[in-house]
Protein backbone atom coordinates (compact mmCIF):
# COMPACT_ATOMS: atom_id res chain seq x y z
CA UNK A 1 0.00 0.00 0.00
CA UNK A 2 3.10 2.39 0.45
CA UNK A 3 4.90 1.80 -2.71
CA UNK A 4 1.05 2.75 -4.01
CA UNK A 5 0.14 5.88 -2.58
CA UNK A 6 4.23 7.30 -3.05
CA UNK A 7 3.73 6.47 -6.59
CA UNK A 8 0.28 8.14 -7.04
CA UNK A 9 1.40 10.85 -5.24
CA UNK A 10 5.04 11.25 -6.98
CA UNK A 11 2.51 11.01 -10.36
CA UNK A 12 0.36 13.52 -8.92
CA UNK A 13 3.57 16.11 -7.97
CA UNK A 14 5.26 15.32 -11.47
CA UNK A 15 1.73 16.55 -13.23
CA UNK A 16 2.20 19.76 -11.15
CA UNK A 17 -0.74 19.45 -8.43
CA UNK A 18 0.01 21.47 -5.87
CA UNK A 19 -2.30 20.00 -3.20
CA UNK A 20 -0.59 16.92 -3.11
CA UNK A 21 1.79 16.33 0.06
CA UNK A 22 5.40 15.99 -0.71
CA UNK A 23 6.49 12.75 0.95
CA UNK A 24 9.03 13.02 3.59
CA UNK A 25 10.60 9.72 3.05
CA UNK A 26 14.27 9.98 1.63
CA UNK A 27 13.92 9.09 -1.94
CA UNK A 28 16.18 5.89 -3.74
CA UNK A 29 19.32 7.46 -4.90
CA UNK A 30 19.91 7.48 -9.11
CA UNK A 31 22.83 4.75 -10.07
CA UNK A 32 24.89 7.68 -10.87
CA UNK A 33 24.90 8.89 -7.16
CA UNK A 34 24.75 7.84 -3.61
CA UNK A 35 23.05 10.14 -1.99
CA UNK A 36 19.48 10.27 -1.65
CA UNK A 37 16.75 13.61 -2.25
CA UNK A 38 15.50 15.05 0.85
CA UNK A 39 13.06 17.51 1.97
CA UNK A 40 12.81 19.55 5.02
CA UNK A 41 9.97 18.76 7.91
CA UNK A 42 9.45 22.08 7.92
CA UNK A 43 8.74 22.62 4.16
CA UNK A 44 7.27 19.56 3.54
CA UNK A 45 4.51 21.17 1.02
CA UNK A 46 6.29 23.70 -0.29
CA UNK A 47 4.71 25.19 -3.67
CA UNK A 48 7.07 26.83 -6.15
CA UNK A 49 5.42 30.52 -6.78
CA UNK A 50 3.78 30.21 -10.68
CA UNK A 51 6.60 33.20 -11.83
CA UNK A 52 3.77 34.60 -14.56
CA UNK A 53 1.58 35.34 -11.80
CA UNK A 54 4.33 37.18 -9.70
CA UNK A 55 3.87 40.74 -9.36
CA UNK A 56 6.47 42.72 -9.66
CA UNK A 57 7.20 43.71 -5.43
CA UNK A 58 7.27 39.46 -4.91
CA UNK A 59 10.01 39.21 -7.75
CA UNK A 60 11.66 42.09 -6.04
CA UNK A 61 11.56 40.67 -2.73
CA UNK A 62 12.67 36.98 -4.14
CA UNK A 63 15.57 38.49 -6.13
CA UNK A 64 16.57 40.61 -3.19
CA UNK A 65 16.70 37.41 -1.08
CA UNK A 66 18.71 35.51 -4.39
CA UNK A 67 20.98 38.37 -3.92
CA UNK A 68 22.25 38.67 -0.38
CA UNK A 69 22.18 34.77 -0.11
CA UNK A 70 25.18 35.53 -3.01
CA UNK A 71 26.41 37.98 -1.22
CA UNK A 72 26.95 36.24 2.10
CA UNK A 73 28.49 32.76 -0.25
CA UNK A 74 25.87 30.66 0.47
CA UNK A 75 25.90 27.77 -1.96
CA UNK A 76 22.79 25.75 -2.74
CA UNK A 77 24.29 21.70 -3.55
CA UNK A 78 22.06 19.45 -6.03
CA UNK A 79 21.96 17.15 -8.75
CA UNK A 80 20.42 18.32 -12.51
CA UNK A 81 18.01 14.70 -12.09
CA UNK A 82 16.89 15.52 -8.32
CA UNK A 83 12.75 16.89 -8.37
CA UNK A 84 13.28 18.45 -5.03
CA UNK A 85 16.69 20.32 -6.77
CA UNK A 86 13.93 21.73 -9.61
CA UNK A 87 11.21 22.57 -7.21
CA UNK A 88 13.51 24.27 -5.15
CA UNK A 89 15.08 26.42 -8.36
CA UNK A 90 11.48 27.39 -9.36
CA UNK A 91 11.00 29.12 -5.99
CA UNK A 92 13.21 31.73 -7.34
CA UNK A 93 12.16 31.91 -10.35
CA UNK A 94 14.10 34.54 -12.81
CA UNK A 95 16.28 34.96 -9.69
CA UNK A 96 18.20 31.64 -9.43
CA UNK A 97 20.60 32.61 -12.03
CA UNK A 98 21.90 34.91 -8.95
CA UNK A 99 22.26 31.17 -6.72
CA UNK A 100 25.31 29.64 -5.93
CA UNK A 101 24.04 26.08 -7.02
CA UNK A 102 26.55 23.02 -7.43
CA UNK A 103 26.46 20.19 -9.39
CA UNK A 104 26.73 17.50 -7.26
CA UNK A 105 26.46 14.56 -10.17
CA UNK A 106 29.44 13.67 -11.89
CA UNK A 107 27.36 13.62 -15.17
CA UNK A 108 25.80 16.88 -14.65
CA UNK A 109 26.92 20.63 -16.07
CA UNK A 110 29.82 21.52 -14.41
CA UNK A 111 29.88 18.74 -11.81
CA UNK A 112 31.67 19.50 -8.53
CA UNK A 113 31.22 15.85 -7.04
CA UNK A 114 34.53 16.52 -4.83
CA UNK A 115 33.34 19.35 -3.35
CA UNK A 116 29.99 18.04 -2.50
CA UNK A 117 32.01 15.34 -0.53
CA UNK A 118 34.29 17.73 0.88
CA UNK A 119 31.03 19.91 2.29
CA UNK A 120 29.58 16.74 3.85
CA UNK A 121 26.50 16.70 1.76
CA UNK A 122 24.43 13.59 2.34
CA UNK A 123 21.77 14.34 0.42
CA UNK A 124 19.45 17.02 -2.32
CA UNK A 125 19.01 19.88 -2.34
CA UNK A 126 21.39 21.07 0.31
CA UNK A 127 22.04 24.65 1.15
CA UNK A 128 25.07 25.56 2.73
CA UNK A 129 24.56 29.08 4.41
CA UNK A 130 26.61 30.34 7.02
CA UNK A 131 28.96 27.78 7.89
CA UNK A 132 26.17 25.42 8.32
CA UNK A 133 24.79 22.70 5.63
CA UNK A 134 20.70 22.36 6.00
CA UNK A 135 19.60 19.70 3.70
CA UNK A 136 16.13 19.66 2.35
CA UNK A 137 13.90 21.64 0.26
CA UNK A 138 13.10 25.10 1.97
CA UNK A 139 10.73 27.70 1.50
CA UNK A 140 12.22 31.72 0.30
CA UNK A 141 10.96 32.69 4.33
CA UNK A 142 13.00 29.72 5.65
CA UNK A 143 16.06 30.67 3.97
CA UNK A 144 15.66 33.91 4.69
CA UNK A 145 15.33 32.98 8.13
CA UNK A 146 18.99 30.99 8.09
CA UNK A 147 20.89 33.59 6.45
CA UNK A 148 19.77 36.43 8.39
CA UNK A 149 18.02 38.41 5.65
CA UNK A 150 16.36 41.81 6.60
CA UNK A 151 14.55 42.89 3.37
CA UNK A 152 11.20 42.64 2.56
CA UNK A 153 9.58 39.01 2.29
CA UNK A 154 6.59 39.57 0.32
CA UNK A 155 7.45 36.17 -1.66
Amino acid sequence: MLIRTTTITLLALAAGCSSVKTPQATALPSESSTLPVTTSPQSSTVAAPKQETVDSETKASIMALASHLKQIGAKMYGAYWCPYCKKQKELFGEAVSEINYIECDAKGENPQPELCRSAGVRGFPSWEINGQLHPGLHTLEELADLSGYQGSRKF
